[in-house]
């Protein structure tokens, strides 16, 4: 198995399938909440972390009420993580994850 993740091209057994931008991108806001997942567990604050999650989260074509739930999520989350409540920002990333996982 062979894997571009630049293109999204991802071979396999001589066969090709090329992931659509939205999926793409989808994979992306899903990687960087799996990172910021893994820095709550630590214990640590990833600000940047955030605002790139949203950024990506805003691009993508979503109803209003699966973009704002999943929002929601993460801005709780950063909350908590101001508030050093590290175990609530990782329940809130890993509710925003689970949204992320039903698109």
């Amino acid at each position: 198995m062979y894997a571009d993740s630049l293109t999204g091209t991802v071979r396999w057994r001589g066969l090709t399938s090329i992931e659509s931008e939205f999926q793409q991108r989808l994979r992306l806001i899903e990687l960087c909440v799996e990172l910021l997942i893994g820095q709550t567990k630590i214990g640590e604050l990833w600000s940047e972390g955030y605002e790139e999650a949203i950024r990506h989260l805003e691009t993508l074509p979503l109803a209003t009420d699966e973009f704002n739930v999943t929002k929601q999520h993460l801005d709780n989350a950063l909350s908590y993580c101001h508030c050093n409540e590290y175990a609530a920002a990782a329940f809130e990333l890993r509710m925003a994850r689970g949204r992320l996982q039903r698109i």
